[in-house]
């Protein structure tokens, strides 16, 4: 693409609705979408030591707002940095244009109206003519767009021991996941931040300073942890939150749900083929030539088709395409194939 063409480093961050988060250098953050090519820049972050980043709404609809999360490692800090961004709208002001003062614009001063005097005759006493005073004749723009991001420091009573990957945008709430299997929530309404009791740590035991990769991602109104060990001698560990008792449950089978994972951000969606199926995928391809993609299968609790010797890219990120932008090429794709069909037919 050629709006990723830059001397600047390029990392990507997230996505969500087909628009993808990136930055170019140490500040600049962009909202790319890579169908349409569509690119709104957002104010820099002089900050590149946050963990994460995510978004509400379209980028081009009034509602987004865009939200970066700093989580401290230390074992004994509580609290968390968020960043906040919400574009606003433009406001006209009009300072005097057509703005006029009237000093005397028929007003009048009556003494006698309805109220004779002794010669007979209603007196009226007028105290100007209209006087009109223009104080500017040009229209002055006054734009209360944010130009930057706002800073929020919360607290919560329960450590939390962030990671870098995204968190989920669900019913109105950012849903993260800590190393430890912990869940923290913010709300960008009323900009509070709880880390859940309930359900209870994945692995209370590990440090708060551990490497640890593991994922959270919403599939179907579930929840899920994704956590991959950082050696394939060991089996990939997938759990459900049971909401009704808030608790984490093991998942042996994903069903007809593929889940692709990534250092930053991680996605699922329902496969329409079987072969993708009950399956997670890595950004490792086997070679150049064939670019097939490693998974790991939940059926056998394999790597497929290897895990060492393969490429990775330096920087990417899973993002799921808009659906009615995809159907609206494949429908034109449709009509090209029929119509050269057509064109077949009649030759």
């Amino acid at each position: 693409m050629d709006v990723l063409f830059t001397n600047q480093q390029i990392a990507f961050h997230s996505s969500r609705d087909g628009w993808v988060v990136m930055s170019e250098g140490d500040e600049a953050i962009y909202v790319l979408n890579p169908l349409t090519k569509e690119m709104i820049e957002l104010p820099g972050l002089d900050c590149p030591c946050y963990n994460c980043i995510s978004f509400t709404g379209v980028p081009t609809s009034p509602d987004f707002r865009a939200f970066a999360f700093y989580f401290e490692y230390d074992d004994n800090d509580k609290m968390v940095k968020i960043y906040s961004y919400r574009p606003g709208q433009k406001e006209l002001t009009e300072t005097g244009q057509e703005e006029l003062t009237e000093t005397g614009q028929e007003e009048w001063t009556e003494t006698g109206q309805d109220e004779l005097t002794e010669t007979g005759q209603e007196e009226f006493t007028e105290t100007g003519q209209e006087e009109l005073t223009e104080t500017d004749q040009e229209e002055e723009l006054t734009e209360t767009v944010q130009e930057e991001w706002t800073e929020t420091i919360l607290e919560s009573d329960i450590q939390f021991c962030g990671t870098i990957n995204n968190p989920v945008f669900f019913h109105g709430e950012f849903y993260c996941l800590d190393r430890r299997g912990q869940l923290g929530v913010f709300n960008p309404e009323v900009m509070t931040w709880r880390v859940l009791t309930k359900p209870e740590p994945i692995c209370s035991d590990v440090p708060c300073y551990a490497y640890a990769c593991c994922s959270l991602v919403e599939i179907q109104g579930d929840l899920i942890a994704v956590f991959r060990p950082d050696t394939p001698l060991k089996p990939i560990e997938v759990y459900k939150l049971d909401r009704s008792k808030m608790a984490w449950s093991e998942v042996d089978n994903l069903g007809d749900i593929t889940i692709f994972v990534g250092f930053r951000n991680s996605i699922a969606v329902p496969s329409p083929l079987k072969r993708f199926r009950n399956s997670i995928y890595f950004p490792k391809f086997d070679d150049r030539e064939h670019r097939n993609g490693v998974f790991y299968s939940m059926d056998d609790h394999q790597y497929h088709p290897r895990f060492y010797g393969v490429e990775q890219p330096t920087t990417y990120v899973w993002f799921q395409p808009n659906k009615l932008l995809l159907q609206k090429d494949m429908d034109a794709e449709t009509s090209s194939l029929q119509d050269e069909s057509s064109l077949k037919t009649l030759n």
